[in-house]
């Protein structure tokens, strides 16, 4: 691949369809007909009603396909390039004449005649006046949707529930795994680094260029910047390798011993490949239409050798286009010209139903156009399980709003578990499932894969045939237009597409704990009756169990309790009466699952935590767990500013007796950015935001909680680092941490002056105690009055303030220092927290303030004041490097009147970017790049200023109005917004 000089950023101009050179001898046109504008896009038609006449706009010229009696079917690659060739004849004849001389052709296309090209609109008028011309169309930015639905709690498995569900799990044990099957993923992109995929990506043994597709970043391996697409391909083809290590939220770990072992999407042994068809922009998720038929046409044809066989054989398309008729026809667009071309090359294409259901004709686009030969085909989401299973909610519906067509086809389910990179061969639960047609669509694929392994010869239509035919179908009887033809059924499908496969089928369904048992449910999926044999059951780090297993008729099951003890883990195997493996599977029973939950360990100390800057046993299955005692229900930190308040505080009982083990989730202002947590042994790293709060402060919050055991003194050391997101200064930031201890006869809490510090001590006893303490004077310390407990375990009415509601002008209150009086139970009740702030500090937009607080239990006051001390002195690390980090802060002066100086863009660099270059950009609101400066980076020192005066080339002023700026460096975008007026 090599790029291009100009026009618009995120566009590739692909070798093999260079321009060609025009004979300067080729005959002129006589005359130029008029100019059809029907031809034109409405959203082309509306930027030329605004555009100047020496405007450049991105546009995208299609042309009608020439067919010559005679040619083969389907069409191969090279006789595209042909077609392609001869349609764009005419584009050939008018760059040689003065009209041409107003097109800058980028790229031409060849599995749709086309040409990607800026032109000013006399050009346009010219192209639209061409009588082989399709339509024109500005190849502007189209939003998409990629964000799950919701994220949402999971139940741990060591095979995705979402793979009991539509049986792909029932399969792999025969062989049918999708080996020697390739699924191109075009989304945000995969991070090649996750060891759910790692092992598969296809360019491990090939070429990179024919296994991944950047255009906008150019990036030389498989990354992912959103996260979208690194979940998706887990849902479809995740499956760790032979030696891989498996961690749970609640520490237990296992490692595959098989390459089945521990599996999240349908076809763990398939290759992928991957396109990068998505980026942000501006906070937004964006693509082109240039950047989609790029994408199609390098799937034809990935290495640039027609010779060579190396297209995929599905295409996963997780996504929707808002529905917009003056950007995206739904039902008449060029992009399903490409789609049927990849589908005519036996490429299956599926899409996403999208999240935009329960109305009718909601299905999203391009999933929604009506196609009898399935090249549309639309995936929905399931939700439930066993007889519970039904259609989710946000589901997109049908009929297809083109042609009334059933939408859409199938479905499958769509929550599926979180799973993240944790280094080299491993990989880890986060104790989320996200939520989405997304990743229905992702099963839909795996199972596709499936199917073209158990009959290679099978064509796109003929795969997708044997998928619905094999559905389950769900009330009312036959296709409609919530779940289609039904729910994915994977046996159903393989052995419908191979007899072979037609015998009994075994599935370990269930795991159910008790106090000292797990309930297991053995299932044939199988169309014949399963003989019996013999079942294993061996226990993690425990004993081996042996029995018989009874002969199973089809659709029938065994139920038995196994005696498991505390073990977490449980592996199940089935052989038949010839002593060959039937079933091999993990069964998971530990404690119950928590939302991002992780456990630090160091010592005797354990403290469990979330990323929505949670601690205590409301954040994981451990509190602050110190030689054996269990001290911590939960902690958070908070940030006031502006008259705000962002927290975690749990604010109300309104009659629960189990307010603490809520969902971890619940009751809280924080946004963890989940792609930015990491956790290691006794340190994690986590990173979240307000915004999602009713009245956010605005600020990111980088933290990190360390955990030690020292000189026999526990002790949890949280680091923030909070950043002023607002764009307004907040000149009286005061940020803080909320802690709930629990001793068994209950506390006291009194202020240490000595220790500068909030001391815990139980109700009759000399030991432990717990300590609260912030690095530096507090602004304000304060107890606050939870309730006393009454009969039940419920807290009595009038004692505290979760029995009634714990207000947002009472956190402030308390948070900066106004006095408490007047709180329900100030005085009387018998369960209190305290909390601590620091502060107040003034911080500008952009600016950062790093504050450090400590949660330690000893034997004694004096041993936990010498660790305190220690503890202090040490100098602060900010989270994940925080000051050496690819950032900006807001520029400045911001609006800019052109004539009055420039804008400053501040900005910083990692020291490892030393040496290397940072390109700096500036766009219209309509996508165009106005400005591009490439800063090179000294090898040492702070990096070069960047300003703009307002002035494009030729020393002209920029018109009013509102512009992004863009910095790149490498791999990673930082952006923001700036104003000029005149």
């Amino acid at each position: 691949m090599r790029g291009h000089s100009g026009g618009i950023t995120g566009r590739v101009v692909l070798a093999a369809t260079a321009l060609a050179i025009i004979s300067p001898s080729r005959p002129l046109p006589a005359q130029e007909p008029s100019p059809d504008t029907t031809r034109l896009a409405p959203s082309l038609q509306a930027a030329l009603a605004q555009a100047s006449g020496a405007d450049r706009l991105p546009v995208i010229i299609h042309y009608e396909t020439l067919l010559p009696a005679g040619q083969e079917h389907p069409p191969s690659v090279p006789l595209l390039r042909r077609r392609a060739e001869a349609a764009l004849a005419p584009l050939d004849s008018m760059l040689v004449t003065d009209t041409g001389q107003g097109i800058d052709v980028q790229e031409r296309l060849w599995i749709v005649p086309a040409a990607v090209a800026d032109a000013d609109p006399a050009a346009i008028a010219s192209l639209a006046a061409q009588p082989r011309v399709r339509r024109i169309y500005l190849d502007q930015r189209i939003r998409a949707v990629l964000e799950p639905s919701a994220v949402i709690v999971a139940a741990p498995t060591y095979t995705s529930t979402a793979m009991q569900i539509i049986g792909a799990d029932v399969v792999w044990e025969r062989g049918v795994t999708g080996e020697g099957v390739t699924v191109a993923f075009f989304d945000s992109g995969v991070d090649g680094t996750n060891a759910m995929v790692a092992s598969r990506w296809r360019g491990l043994r090939t070429s990179i260029r024919a296994s991944w597709f950047d255009p906008f970043l150019r990036a030389s391996a498989p990354q992912d910047l959103v996260g979208h697409g690194t979940q998706v391909a887990v849902a479809s083809v995740g499956g760790l390798a032979t030696g891989d290590t498996l961690r749970f939220p609640d520490g237990t770990r296992i490692v595959a011993q098989n390459d089945v072992d521990v599996v999240t999407g349908p076809a763990p042994r398939a290759e992928w490949i991957a396109a990068r068809v998505f980026e942000r922009f501006g906070g937004t998720i964006y693509t082109r239409r240039s950047v989609l038929l790029q994408a199609f046409q390098w799937a034809l044809d990935p290495d640039g050798n027609p010779a060579s066989e190396d297209a995929p054989d599905v295409i996963n398309n997780s996504w929707g286009l808002l529905p917009d008729t003056d950007i995206f026809d739904t039902c008449n667009d060029i992009l399903y010209q490409a789609i049927d071309a990849a589908e005519a090359a036996g490429i299956a294409v599926v899409f996403a139903a999208g999240n935009t259901g329960p109305a009718p004709s909601s299905v999203a686009p391009p999933g929604a156009r009506d196609d009898a030969a399935l090249r549309s085909l639309a995936v929905g989401a399931s939700e439930g399980s066993d007889q519970t299973i039904g259609v989710a909610d946000f589901s997109g519906r049908g009929p297809s709003p083109c042609g009334g067509g059933v939408k859409p086809e199938i479905i499958a389910p769509g929550i599926v578990p979180e799973v993240r990179g944790d280094g080299p061969g491993a990989a880890r639960l986060t104790g989320f499932a996200v939520q989405g047609t997304s990743f229905s669509t992702a099963q839909v694929t795996g199972a596709l894969a499936l199917m073209r392994q158990v009959r290679p010869a099978a064509g796109p239509e003929e795969a997708k045939r044997l998928l619905l035919d094999s559905a389950a179908d769900l009330p009312p009887v036959g296709p409609d237009n919530d779940a289609g033809y039904g729910l994915l059924d994977v046996p159903a499908a393989v052995q419908r597409a191979n007899p072979s496969f037609a015998v009994g089928l075994l599935q370990l369904l269930t795991a159910r704990r008790s106090a000292d048992t797990v309930e297991l449910e053995i299932v044939n999926r199988g169309s014949l009756q399963w003989p019996g044999g013999v079942i294993r059951m061996e226990i993690q780090d425990g004993a081996s169990i042996s029995g018989d297993l009874p002969a199973i008729p089809p659709g029938a099951g065994v139920l038995m309790d196994v005696a498991a003890g505390s073990s977490g883990a449980l592996r199940v195997t089935v052989l038949d009466r010839s002593g060959g493996i039937v079933l091999s599977r993990w069964a998971y029973a530990g404690p119950p699952n928590n939302v991002g939950g992780f456990v630090l360990r160091d010592g005797t100390t354990e403290v469990g935590g979330n990323d929505f800057g949670r601690f205590g046993r409301i954040a994981a299955p451990t509190g602050f767990l110190w030689q054996g005692q269990e001290l911590l229900p939960a902690a958070s930190l908070f940030v006031a500013g502006g008259g705000r308040i962002s927290d975690g505080i749990y604010t109300t009982v309104l009659g629960r007796s189990d307010l603490k083990s809520s969902p971890p989730a619940a009751e809280t202002d924080w946004a963890p950015l989940r792609t930015r947590t990491d956790v290691e042994t006794s340190r994690a790293e986590f990173q979240l935001d307000d915004f999602e709060a009713l009245l956010p402060v605005g600020v990111e919050v980088a933290a990190r909680a360390d955990v030690t055991d020292r000189e026999g003194v526990g002790a949890l050391t949280v680091t923030a680092s909070i950043r002023n997101l607002s764009g307004n200064r907040i000149a009286d930031l005061v940020p803080g941490l909320f802690v709930d201890w629990d001793f068994a006869p209950g506390e006291t809490a009194a202020w240490s002056a000595e220790l500068e510090a909030l001391v815990s001590s139980p109700a009759g006893s000399n030991s432990p105690v717990a300590v609260l303490a912030a690095d530096g004077g507090p602004l304000a310390r304060a107890p606050i009055p939870l309730g006393s407990p009454g009969a039940g375990g419920f807290y009595d009415p009038g004692t505290g303030v979760l029995v009634e509601e714990f207000s947002e002008q009472q956190k402030l209150d308390l948070a900066t220092g106004t006095s408490p009086d007047g709180l329900p139970g100030f005085g009387t009740a018998s369960d209190q927290a305290q909390m601590i702030s620091l502060g107040p500090v003034d911080l500008g937009a952009g600016q950062v303030a790093d504050v450090r607080f400590w949660l330690l239990v000893a034997d004694s006051v004096e041993a936990a004041a010498d660790r305190l001390a220690e503890l202090r002195a040490e100098p602060i690390e900010p989270p994940g490097g925080q000051r050496d980090a690819f950032a900006i802060e807001p520029p400045f002066p911001n609006p800019l009147r052109i004539g009055e100086g420039m804008i400053v863009f501040p900005y910083s660099v990692p020291e490892s970017a030393a040496g290397s270059e940072v390109l700096f950009e500036v766009y219209d609101v309509a996508g165009r790049r106005l400005v591009r400066q490439r800063i090179a980076l000294p090898a040492a020192g702070a990096p070069p200023p960047v300003t703009w005066n307002g002035l494009l080339e030729g020393g002209r002023e920029a018109a009013s109005g509102a512009y992004l700026y863009v910095f790149r460096l490498g791999d990673h975008v930082r952006s923001g917004r700036i104003m000029i007026v005149r």
